[in-house]
């Protein structure tokens, strides 16, 4: 009965936000408003100004239409990468879940319900990705309100069919988990997979489709409007080529295409619950343990450097547990790749080849050192590693002062843990377009620097919330990630520098020296600055928790 999933709905909200009413959480929610408003302007402002950008060059050609397709493009595959992620904490891994299972309910009743909560977190994710791109190019192609009314249905409709398709895929691998010993190793094999699947799934359509346009001359088409760039990017991701022309014409009937094919997504995805969930949540939570104790294990401990002992046992931690690894680890290395490779292989190897050749003709040195600031700082800015750092030792936090480590050293290895994973991210991205863009060694040294620059400034701004306030209070790892709301500040922290960024490029131009002083020296003396602070302060703090 769907009277069954409003009220398991309306449960999974107050459990999700429990203990978050109350007189401390009224003084804190203006402070939360105030500071959602100043974090996102900036960023807002500055990621519709390089959309209207975009708009005009490729409007010379005819092809300006393209921008709402790959916006919708990009938007449907990050949804559809965090729905992997999601789906499998919220589905199989929730703590109320073994209650539900004991109630009697409908195995589509208790997917459904999970389906709403975790399209929640997806309407978040499409205001940073989609939002900025409705904006700009309404403002680039001067669209009247009629645009905008017909935004908000698309808005709403867009993460519906790719968390579909994830959750019947993810529904289906984890029906086989019973034959599985290992329950969390399994699950991380299992989203793993899925998330390969999937992807190679749309890389290989869109590869095919690409090789028949080439044979056809499809660069020379583009660039002389006969065929247009936005269908051959929207027909990567079913749906969008209705959303697209929805917006771009203004056409109702696409809209309703568009939503009765999200309505028929939201039934396939009903009936494989109906079949399948229970198979694969019904004792996903029981172990069978068969670890014996070695005492070879115990000298772990290396006392002449104590610093690599202690960040050993958090990469430990972090990469072991499931849901850690989905939510800290994958972050970093697979939202770059997925923002790009998508994009690169729905317009084909030819048309990227001239952009490819603009970029290299327009952009200057200084442009590349400021983007890689920006593009890191937004990045690592979404990764929580050190946001959740002292909330995920949760009751064992008094472990910390008993330890024999020092405060700082604790601090610096929580610290190196955020900086290794978001380096390893990093690194790769900046090979993949020093390579791509023919990128001087030079430069890409000064670009790594801006790039390590705006990640130790997200691991320690992130330290120092989760010290000042951590979350210690739950009951499973799912809970002290991503219903912790320090990593909601420290995102939206950082969000608000990248944005402050695009504006200095805005108004303040192209400048080597200038973008090298400002993102590579200053941003260096003002992580050193802050780094000061949280030492200082990070012993006091762990301290007075009791």
């Amino acid at each position: 009965m769907m009277s069954n999933v409003i009220k398991l709905i309306k449960i999974g909200l107050l459990t999700t936000f429990r203990g978050q009413v109350g007189k401390k959480r009224k003084i804190q929610k203006p402070l939360f408003a105030v500071l959602m408003l100043v974090a996102f302007s900036p960023m807002v402002f500055s990621l519709v100004e390089i959309i209207r950008v975009m708009y005009g060059s490729l409007d010379m050609f005819g092809q300006g239409d393209s921008i709402m397709a790959l916006g919708l493009l990009v938007a449907s595959m990050v949804v559809f990468i965090f729905g992997i992620f999601y789906t499998i904490g919220s589905y199989y891994m929730a703590q109320d879940i073994p209650i539900y299972l004991q109630l009697p309910l409908k195995p589509w009743e208790i997917s459904i319900s999970r389906f709403a909560m975790v399209l929640l977190y997806e309407y978040l994710t499409m205001l940073i990705f989609f939002l900025p791109v409705v904006l700009g190019f309404g403002i680039a192609a001067e669209k009247g309100v009629f645009y905008y009314l017909l935004s908000v249905p698309v808005f709403l409709m867009v993460p519906i069919l790719p968390l579909s398709l994830a959750s019947m895929l993810v529904i289906t691998i984890m029906s086989f988990s019973k034959k599985a010993i290992n329950k969390d190793r399994f699950t991380m094999i299992a989203s793993l997979l899925g998330l390969g699947i999937g992807v190679g799934f749309n890389f290989g359509f869109q590869s095919l489709i690409s090789r028949v346009d080439n044979a056809n001359g499809f660069q020379e088409m583009v660039l002389s409007g006969k065929i247009s760039m936005a269908e051959n990017i929207a027909r990567f991701f079913p749906g969008i080529p209705n959303a697209t022309k929805a917006l771009v014409e203004n056409n109702v009937l696409h809209l309703i295409i568009f939503i009765l094919v999200a309505a028929v997504a939201i039934i396939l995805f009903m009936l494989v619950s109906k079949a399948l969930y229970f198979r694969g949540v019904l004792g996903i939570n029981q172990q069978v343990s068969r670890r014996k104790f070695d005492e070879k294990r115990i000298d772990g401990y290396d006392s002449k450097n104590p610093i690599r002992t202690y960040l050993n046992k958090e990469l430990k931690l972090i990469f072991r547990t499931p849901i850690y690894f989905m939510n800290l680890v994958l972050i970093d290395i697979l939202l770059p790749l997925f923002m790009i490779i998508p994009m690169f292989i729905s317009i084909g190897a030819e048309q990227i080849n001239a952009i490819k050749d603009q970029l290299i003709a327009s952009a200057t040195p200084g442009i590349f050192i400021a983007v890689s600031f920006i593009v890191f700082m937004f990045i690592s800015a979404m990764n929580g590693i050190t946001a959740t750092s002292i909330s995920r030792e949760g009751k064992q936090i008094y472990m910390m002062k008993y330890l024999p480590i020092s405060y700082t050293e604790q601090l610096n290895a929580k610290l190196l843990s955020g900086m290794v994973v978001s380096s390893a991210g990093m690194i790769l991205l900046v090979v993949i377009l020093t390579i791509f863009l023919e990128i001087s060694i030079p430069i890409a040294m000064l670009m790594l620097l801006s790039g390590f620059n705006a990640v130790i400034l997200t691991r320690l701004t992130g330290m120092y919330i989760d010290a000042a306030n951590p979350k210690l209070k739950w009951d499973n790892e799912q809970k002290a990630v991503k219903q912790n709301m320090n990593l909601v500040f420290n995102m939206l922290i950082g969000m608000g520098v990248a944005g402050l960024a695009v504006i200095f490029i805005i108004f303040a131009g192209q400048s080597l020296l200038l973008n090298s002083l400002v993102f590579i020296v200053g941003m260096a003396f003002v992580n050193g600055m802050i780094y000061k602070l949280l030492s200082r302060s990070f012993p006091r703090m762990i301290e007075r928790i009791e």
